[in-house]
């Protein structure tokens, strides 16, 4: 699995769009849109993945529904917020604690350690906003009995590279309730990662084409991807020579 960013340079306007690959070896190829390489991203498509190489109904119904759940809106972050934040009274202490701790600095001192206290409290902190976030993902997790929910499908084994969303607690917990394994590339071994022929071949053919909107140019980088990069020939490297070395 990897991620791409497509630059059209062949129109008077530049599109850009980020895919996630994953080829597979012994099942089906799936190329996604996603907005950046974050957790949060490469966690939602993890459940993309896990739906898409199951048959079981059951199973499909309940991810499909975490996956409308998964997302939280800019709005939404900050009504969670101010429901669990009391306006007046810990913010008042603390307020009034900074103070007097420290009555004799200077008016701008005293300026800037209140605006920290403001930021800190302020719906808009972005630690908070991202605490949200983690929870409410690991809320939706932890609601599922997925053992249960997943028992008609088979383990899911990826190969992955070494980037950062591939490892956080976030992501290898998702993982673990989606009976996932995960196979790290040895550091600095690009050639090991099937997907860089992907975007190879993706580019040099986008390239060719006149894109006029980001709606065409998903729909011809899925169109390359279903024609050419779904091939034996991008795995076979990985599976004859790397993948037999750790099993």
């Amino acid at each position: 699995m990897d991620r791409s960013e497509h630059v059209m340079l062949k129109s008077s306007k530049s599109f850009t769009v980020n895919f996630l690959a994953a080829l597979g070896i012994n099942t089906k190829s799936i190329l996604m849109n996603i907005k950046n390489l974050t957790e949060f991203e490469f966690g939602k498509a993890l459940f993309k993945i896990k739906m898409e190489l199951t048959d079981d109904s059951y199973a499909i119904n309940h991810l499909n529904y975490i996956l409308s759940m998964y997302d939280l809106s800019s709005k939404e972050i900050t009504e969670i917020l101010e429901e669990y934040t009391d306006p007046f009274c810990d913010f008042d202490e603390k307020i009034e604690r900074s103070l007097s701790y420290n009555k004799n600095d200077n008016p701008s001192t005293k300026a800037r350690k209140l605006g920290k206290h403001c930021k800190r409290e302020s719906t808009e902190n972005k630690d908070k906003r991202m605490n949200v976030k983690y929870m409410h993902i690991y809320k939706l997790l932890n609601s599922f009995n997925f053992e249960k929910i997943l028992k008609n499908t088979k383990r899911t084994v990826i190969h992955l590279d070494n980037a950062l969303a591939h490892k956080t607690d976030l992501s290898l917990s998702i993982s673990r309730k989606l009976n996932i394994t995960f196979v790290y590339n040895p550091p600095y071994t690009p050639r090991l990662n099937p997907t860089e022929k992907v975007w190879d071949i993706q580019k040099k053919d986008v390239k060719r084409e006149k894109i006029e909107s980001k709606t065409d140019l998903i729909s011809k980088s899925h169109e390359i991807f279903n024609e050419k990069c779904i091939h034996p020939s991008l795995t076979k490297s990985l599976k004859e020579k790397y993948l037999p070395q750790i099993s």
